[in-house]
């Protein structure tokens, strides 16, 4: 049986995932040999590190088809799926032991969640495009994609619940900008519709 180039290309985002969740864990414990200078690994030794795995997130994280062979492909229950799960944790916790240990990134924090809205938004359209692939056989490939009457209408849902979940959310929490966001991403929903999903209709079905 052929194996799957989604455990080749997970091995390169646990790798460093690893590396960054036990800098960050030694921190917290004052060990060895993190102790002495934690400014040292925290920042010099893992700002690297965790520009590598945002790189990783993007280029298989949501770039990749994830071929689980010999395994059946599982949404969210696959080895890259996982491996971006585990990279966020990892992340996730640096970000934490530097504010612990009182270091500035100099970003605003504004910044960084847009960042991980961002990622988490085409992760999930990743996430969504590989099922359409992995089960009903669409070719993995941007022409193919943008041809699917298929993949344009799950899209135009999936968006527009986003856009609704998070302007819902927004409203209740009374935060302006993700508000601001979910109004803007149902806009172009709306837009979507108009331009490219009615175009591949007929007059009646368009009415």
């Amino acid at each position: 049986l052929g194996v799957g180039d989604a455990w080749r290309d997970v091995a390169w985002g646990l790798a460093p995932a690893l590396a960054l969740a036990v800098v960050a864990r030694l921190a917290r414990q004052a060990a060895w040999p993190v102790a002495p200078d934690p400014r040292a690994y925290l920042v010099v030794g893992a700002i690297p590190l965790a520009a590598w795995m945002l790189a990783w997130t993007l280029a298989v994280g949501i770039g990749s088809a994830a071929d689980p062979a010999p395994l059946p492909y599982v949404p969210l229950a696959n080895p890259v799926d996982l491996g971006v799960g585990f990279v966020a944790v990892a992340l996730v916790a640096w970000l934490r032991t530097m504010a612990r240990e009182g270091i500035d990134l100099r970003a605003p924090r504004a910044a960084l969640a847009a960042l991980a809205a961002a990622l988490a938004f085409l992760w999930i359209d990743a996430t969504v495009l590989r099922t359409l692939h992995h089960w009903l056989g669409i070719d993995w490939s941007l022409p193919a994609m943008w041809r699917s009457t298929l993949v344009q209408t799950v899209l135009s849902i999936l968006w527009a619940g986003i856009a609704l979940a998070a302007m819902v959310a927004a409203n209740r929490r009374a935060a302006y900008a993700p508000w601001i966001a979910g109004a803007v991403l149902l806009g172009l929903v709306v837009l979507k519709l108009f331009v490219i999903d009615l175009s591949s209709i007929g007059a009646i079905e368009r009415i």
